[in-house]
């Protein structure tokens, strides 16, 4: 999750910094949720509400129906994001 901001993403080459390492985080499968300030400030429900649902369908993939018999291949989105 990330929120924007003028003070650090108005810059041309933060702007094209972020662009690159979220392009980094979601060729290893990772979803990035971005969120400006205003809303983080003005509309946090709206950005509570966003977070739990992405957990939500991200908790539904990572927890194998049956652990013994589900490929152990799922268990690589639990790791932490290099690009970060």
């Amino acid at each position: 999750m990330e929120t924007d901001g003028r003070r650090w993403h108005d810059p041309k080459d933060a702007r094209e910094f972020d662009r690159r390492r979220a392009n980094s985080c979601a060729s290893l499968g990772w979803r990035l949720l971005r969120f400006t300030w205003a809303e983080v400030l003005h509309d946090p429900a709206y950005v509570i509400a966003t977070v739990r649902a992405s957990l939500a369908e991200a908790t539904a993939v990572l927890i194998p129906a049956d652990p013994a018999t589900d490929a152990p291949e799922q268990a690589h989105a639990a790791r932490a994001c290099p690009c970060v």
